[in-house]
């Protein structure tokens, strides 16, 4: 996904003015040559992709650079740092409309000891200089992990330099490293290197905010104390009767759409959407409920029956006691999976809520 796909899709946003502020705000230490290190964190759905596009969107592009990877599709570390220096080109011919041939030149040189492993190194730069990029690359088995990230930040920091730049990079549902080789060591090696990292601002995303207290932000992990960290939350009624203002909503309505939605901003959008076009609140949560239903089993498929059947008990409301007698087995485990994974929250000793409101109607209905 290029910068006009993403950035195009933020027609419409609401509030998060607290978090731009900030974002907008730790430029400076980039500006500085200080760079911030920053963490977005929050369920699913609660609008931090749409709040790091609404940020590149308004970042002055004279000054810097936006680069956005989808971690989500990534099996390794390998294929972030190769995704980071590949749109780092793309991004900056977008927007520099830079002399191919020097531009070119410079790729060859810096590639040569980025991939100085490779038997094989191709680059193509598209036609009327687009912001296509090509790179072909051979024979990656043989280095250390660690290295090409250390060798292709190198590389970065030698490209924004040498054209006077500074980079902004956003790695979203950076949770996907969890499943990663070596993820202890790895994350300590990164943020050693981000340590001294120079005229590039890393900011970091996931849905999965028990993963990265655990990995990144606990007193003994290599993150504590040494990156910002912003909790995305649901919005809050007075924020969803702002969106719904023009229609003049009852206060019944709104307590309607935040008691179906739990303020989820994903959900709040839809249902705004559907009412654009429905006029009826109930006709438009049915709606978005229909459209959400193959989603969330999409979702629960991955999960065994017997997990599943732990979802559905935690919908009804049991306490965990309950629920243990209710299963005759243990649960602990399953318990934590499903904290981990981003399932369920924890209210109160032995209480337990779906942290997803339409799967829990969906359970509760099913």
């Amino acid at each position: 996904m290029n910068y006009k796909d993403y950035t195009d899709q933020v027609s419409v946003f609401f509030d998060r003015k607290t978090e731009l502020n900030a974002l907008n705000e730790y430029l400076s230490f980039l500006k500085d040559n200080k760079p911030k290190k920053i963490l977005l964190t929050g369920y699913r759905r609660t609008g931090k992709t749409y709040l790091i596009w609404k940020h590149f969107k308004e970042l002055d592009k004279n000054k810097y650079t936006p680069i956005y990877i989808d971690c989500l599709t990534k099996s390794s570390w390998e294929e972030i740092f190769d995704d980071i220096y590949k749109k780092t080109i793309e991004t900056y011919l977008l927007f520099k409309k830079d002399d191919k041939q020097i531009l070119k030149q410079f790729l060859s040189n810096t590639i040569k000891d980025v991939y100085s492993f490779l038997k094989q190194v191709e680059i193509s730069i598209g036609k009327e200089n687009l912001g296509y990029l090509k790179i072909k690359l051979n024979n990656t088995k043989d280095i250390k992990t660690s290295e090409f990230i250390n060798k292709t930040i190198n590389a970065l920091e030698e490209f924004t330099t040498k054209k006077k730049i500074k980079l902004v990079i956003a790695l979203d549902e950076f949770q996907v490293i969890q499943k990663m080789p070596d993820l202890e060591l790895m994350i300590a090696k990164l943020r050693s290197r981000l340590q001294v990292v120079k005229n590039i601002e890393f900011i970091f995303s996931g849905s999965k905010p028990s993963f990265f207290k655990e990995h990144m932000l606990y007193k003994s992990k290599p993150f504590f104390q040494q990156i910002t960290v912003f909790e995305v939350e649901p919005f809050s009624k007075d924020i969803i009767e702002e969106i719904f203002i023009k229609y003049k909503l009852n206060k019944e309505k709104i307590n309607k759409i935040y008691n179906f939605t739990k303020g989820i901003p994903d959900y709040v959008m839809k249902v705004l959407d559907y009412y654009d076009k429905l006029k009826n609140i109930d006709k438009a949560i049915n709606s978005v409920l229909l459209n959400e239903k193959k989603s969330i089993e999409y979702i629960l498929e991955i999960l065994t029956d017997f997990q599943k059947s732990i979802l559905k008990e935690i919908a009804k409301g049991k306490k965990y006691s309950e629920i243990k007698k209710e299963v005759n087995a243990e649960i602990s485990s399953t318990i934590k999976y499903l904290i981990n994974d981003g399932y369920i929250k924890r209210e109160s000793v032995g209480k337990y809520s779906l942290i997803d409101p339409i799967m829990d109607r969906y359970l509760l209905d099913t």
